[in-house]
């Protein structure tokens, strides 16, 4: 049996929701294909950068940040621990994140979760689909809370989805 745990940003008091910033050109039909390639990375064609912005007053900015939807965004430090790992089953591509005022801009990442259970260190939980939870293998999880890049819950699956493989 897979040894895994399932992961999600923390959007409890005090921490920041970030949404995403539509393009200014963009119509609102364009929209729903802005937001399908920013979840799968797929913007080599765009000419913007993905852009967000605050949504509440939360000053915590954790290792995952809550977006309100399945875009996930992570710190420098979480992707770090993924790549130093030589974990399977994601990808990256570049954001920018305002930071909390009177406080240095940390470095974050668009995060894509692509993996299959059984196969991948990161797995989703629908495969064809992005989802807000994730799955990491036990070994990834204990790497992420070693190097302290572990600001992020840890949650139950979600009951239709079935047990690890």
């Amino acid at each position: 049996m897979l040894k895994a745990a399932f992961i999600q940003a923390r959007s409890g008091r005090g921490y920041a929701w970030i949404g995403i910033k539509w393009p200014p050109n963009e119509s609102a039909s364009d929209h729903s294909q802005f937001l399908h390639d920013l979840q799968w990375g797929r913007l080599s064609e765009r000419t913007q950068q993905p852009q967000f912005s605050r949504l509440n007053k939360g000053q915590r900015f954790g290792d995952l940040l809550w977006t309100t939807g399945p875009t996930k965004i992570a710190s420098d430090r979480f992707v770090n621990v993924l790549s130093k790992s030589g974990a399977t089953g994601y990808s990256t591509f570049p954001v920018t994140v305002p930071a909390p005022s009177g406080t240095a801009s940390q470095r974050y990442h668009g995060l894509v979760i692509f993996g299959r259970p059984g196969d991948d260190d990161c797995f989703s939980l629908r495969p064809e689909e992005q989802h807000w939870t994730f799955g990491v293998r036990q070994a990834l999880l204990d790497n992420l809370h070693d190097a302290g890049a572990d600001d992020f819950d840890i949650v139950a699956p979600p009951p239709w989805w079935g047990a690890p493989r």
